[in-house]
């Protein structure tokens, strides 16, 4: 079953118990056709980026919390249903991770780790120097960390 992930805006009510029932039957919903139900977040009241209408009522500030499930698509989609028929839902949208948990990486093990710039620079310049001018000294152009120009007396071509 894929891993997907459920963003959902609910309206914001004084009392959790709304958001708590919302919240329990989403969950039961996908355990109750075969899913699985992996990480449950909440990220608390915000206001909304603009005023909503849902319902026939207008939001100002919502409720947001997620939810990581693996379900069926036949699920996924009696879920899509269940969330638009539901008053206290203003916004939702559903997301798939992955097919497999192994398909899912962290932001870290995504990220393309960049050599160190100096360090770059320096092996970058030494190859340049190398192909264009030999050095008199018979020593190196670059240091490990920078270029040592000061060091370097290339004699002029005729």
């Amino acid at each position: 079953m894929p891993l997907y992930q459920l963003l959902c805006l609910t309206a914001h009510y004084a009392e959790y118990n709304f958001i708590r029932d919302l919240v329990r039957s989403t969950a039961m919903h996908v355990m109750d056709r075969g899913g699985v139900v992996r990480d449950l977040d909440y990220w608390g009241p915000r206001a909304l980026p603009q005023r909503m209408r849902r319902h026939g009522a207008w939001h100002n500030v919502s409720d947001y919390w997620t939810m990581h499930f693996d379900a069926s698509p036949a699920t996924l989609k009696s879920l899509n249903t269940t969330l638009r028929a539901d008053p206290r839902v203003v916004r939702w949208s559903m997301i798939k991770l992955g097919h497999r948990p192994e398909d899912i990486q962290t932001f870290e093990e995504m990220t393309i780790k960049r050599p160190d710039s100096d360090k770059l620079k320096a092996q970058l310049a030494n190859e340049v120097l190398k192909k264009a001018v030999p050095n008199p000294l018979g020593g190196p152009y670059v240091e490990e960390i920078g270029i040592a120009m000061s060091s370097l007396s290339i004699p002029k071509s005729p």
